[in-house]
């Protein structure tokens, strides 16, 4: 998905999944189901790859376990500041204060 930021392809993977982790777990909520649809779209994140290989074949107790897991690291990966951020917020070796 080029263009796509992080974050944006992080909303739109966890609507899917969400749906599915109400509908009950049944690989029903996408057409060819999340497998195909993790492959295809969340490229940037290994992670989640491996996570949903083999989905279709697993009982509903065991997607619902991959599900959570993979709602709780998109959704980590959306709460945490990236990393620029975190580097502007530190103060540059110049602007710390030196004791005096």
């Amino acid at each position: 998905m080029k263009g796509v930021r992080e974050g944006e392809l992080r909303e739109r993977l966890l609507r899917p999944l969400l749906r599915e982790l109400k509908d009950g777990a049944r690989d029903q909520v996408v057409v060819g189901g999340l497998e195909n649809l993790i492959q295809n779209l969340a490229k940037p994140f290994p992670r989640l790859q491996s996570l949903f290989q083999g989905y279709g074949g697993k009982t509903p107790e065991e997607r619902k376990e991959i599900l959570l897991e993979a709602i709780r690291f998109l959704k980590d990966g959306l709460t945490a500041p990236p990393p620029r951020a975190q580097a502007a917020s530190l103060p540059s070796p110049s602007r710390r204060l030196t004791p005096q």
